[in-house]
């Protein structure tokens, strides 16, 4: 009697033990760190940190993470992290180095966050979303002087007086303040979707692209001559972040088209530079499997404007994207290109991808738009227009050949 009890109650301790571990296929859990377990093959994932888009965040969220960067800031281990990266710049903005290296560098202070608010992720800004409008300082916008925004541009110094990183309230690892001259526009969702267009073959090109013409450029148009993010302390500036998360997360959609895109990268031996213990970019290319075992995801942004820029314009073709007027986006200038040490013949490179990004038809001044087409830098409507003419040329040609 007692030895069936033994089994019996064996049996229900095991039965207990599958039914915890089992789950709905699909089905999404947050833990109390904040992190995402999916459920796959009847089992829960790993939990993945989970970095959302600035304007998709709550002003509580936002607040939240604004209040952990600064505090953080004044940790030595923070600073030592900023410093790093001002003092290697000339190692890490190449081909080989500028996106693991980057990509790493967000994992390094994400830790540091975390160690603050462990619940505390780094967000990413999708500034493409606003090419036409970047720079509004409204109540919820990114520039925005309330406590859960970034603060407005600099004054006449350059330095920021309003906002949570104005200069009374915060201050960069050389005793400065931060410095901001936001000027021109930023390139816009089609741009970045054409980026995102390139083949796993060309990885070259795609890396060119993304570090050059998109990332580079958006640097210097938040900081301008003289400005925090134009220069070799950008690491100090608290959008240098959510800049960077946004690069990252652009890396991280392109790997996701298939095992192709995720593990393409330049042939040879690379290590990481001034990275201890050695990393090489093979240790950094899937994102839910980072050093340390941490598992990263990036959410899409909730914004209506992301589905049209990207679901709605992956029904098209590149010519018929190239026929949608836009309005023009700042050109790369020598202020990006000495920065960044872009090389001679680099440059020539850039300038083609540049001219294939840009409009190849400019949208007049005189056009009437409204504010999702102020924002976008070009009509929304003209995007539906296209899709529309291309479904019903498609419904004709499946006319004719069935009527033959």
């Amino acid at each position: 009697m007692m030895k069936k009890m033994k089994i019996l109650i064996i049996l229900f301790l095991v039965i207990k033990g599958t039914s915890a571990q089992s789950c709905k296929e699909g089905s999404v859990e947050h833990d109390h760190l904040g992190q995402r377990r999916t459920c796959r093959g009847g089992k829960w994932s790993a939990p993945c940190r989970v970095r959302r888009e600035w304007n998709g965040m709550l002003p509580g969220e936002r607040y939240r993470f604004i209040s952990t960067l600064k505090k953080a800031s004044t940790r030595s281990d923070y600073r030592n992290l900023v410093i790093r990266h001002t003092k290697q710049f000339s190692n890490i903005h190449n081909n080989r180095q500028f996106l693991p290296w980057h990509r790493w560098y967000l994992l390094q202070m994400e830790n540091i966050l975390r160690k603050v608010d462990p619940i505390v992720t780094v967000p990413y800004w999708d500034w493409s979303l606003w090419s036409g409008a970047p720079w509004l300082d409204k109540v919820m916008s990114t520039w925005s002087n309330a406590p859960w925004g970034l603060g407005s541009n600099g004054g006449r110094d350059g330095c920021v007086y309003n906002g949570p990183f104005g200069k009374r309230h915060f201050t960069l690892t050389s005793g400065g303040c931060l410095k901001r001259n936001f000027n021109g526009n930023p390139p816009d969702c089609i741009a970045v979707h054409k980026c995102l267009r390139i083949l796993s073959n060309k990885f070259t090109d795609f890396e060119m692209t993304l570090r050059d013409t998109l990332h580079n450029n958006m640097h210097c148009r938040i900081g301008g001559r003289g400005g925090t993010m134009c220069s070799r302390q950008s690491a100090n500036a608290p959008e240098f972040l959510l800049h960077h998360a946004f690069t990252d997360k652009l890396w991280s959609d392109w790997q996701k088209k298939g095992t192709r895109y995720k593990n393409a990268y330049f042939p040879g031996t690379i290590y990481l530079y001034g990275v201890s213990p050695r990393l090489r970019p093979l240790n950094l290319m899937d994102l839910s499997r980072q050093p340390g075992g941490v598992c990263v995801t990036y959410d899409d942004p909730p914004h209506e404007n992301y589905k049209l820029c990207h679901e709605q314009l992956a029904s098209l073709s590149l010519a018929e994207i190239d026929a949608i007027p836009r309005q023009k986006f700042t050109r790369l200038s020598s202020l990006e290109f000495d920065l960044f040490m872009t090389r001679k013949r680099e440059k020539a490179q850039v300038n083609r991808e540049m001219n294939d990004l840009e409009p190849k038809h400019v949208l007049s001044k005189s056009t009437k738009l409204n504010s999702q087409d102020n924002q976008l830098g070009f009509k929304a409507e003209d995007v539906k227009e296209a899709i529309k003419r291309k479904k019903k040329k498609r419904e004709e040609i499946i006319m004719k050949s069935n009527f033959h």
